[in-house]
C-alpha cells in the first residue's frame, strides 16, 4: 500500500524533545518559512481561534510576539532538510507541486 502522508506539525513541536532530528530521520522535512509581516496578515485573515493571541491588541502586538517567538524556534526550523519562502510562490498549488518534486 502506499504510506506516505504529510505531517504539519505545531509550531512548537519541532522544539523540543530533540523532535527536529526524530523527524529528519523518520522522513523528509520542509520548513515552509515566512516573514513576521507575511504571518501576521494570515493570523488577522484568519478565523481560527487562538486563544494564546487573543489577549494580543493590535498589529503591533501580534508582530512584536512573532518575531520574539521566530527568533526563539528559527535555530529548530532551520535543521530541516528543506527551508522554502513561502512569499516567493505565487500559489499553494505551485508549492504544493515543488514540494512533491
Amino acid at each position: 500500500g502506499n504510506d506516505t502522508m504529510v505531517v504539519a506539525t505545531g509550531g512548537g513541536l519541532p522544539c523540543h524533545n530533540d523532535l527536529m532530528t526524530l523527524m529528519n530521520q523518520l522522513g523528509i522535512t520542509v520548513y515552509l518559512e515566512a516573514s513576521p509581516d507575511y504571518l501576521t496578515d494570515s493570523l488577522v485573515q484568519s478565523k481560527e481561534v487562538r486563544p494564546l493571541l487573543s489577549q494580543l491588541k493590535g498589529r503591533c502586538a501580534l508582530i512584536n510576539f512573532i518575531e520574539k517567538h521566530l527568533a526563539s524556534r528559527n535555530p529548530f526550523y532551520r535543521q530541516a532538510q528543506y527551508v522554502m519562502n513561502i512569499e516567493d510562490y505565487k500559489s499553494i498549488e505551485q508549492l504544493t507541486h515543488l514540494i512533491h518534486e
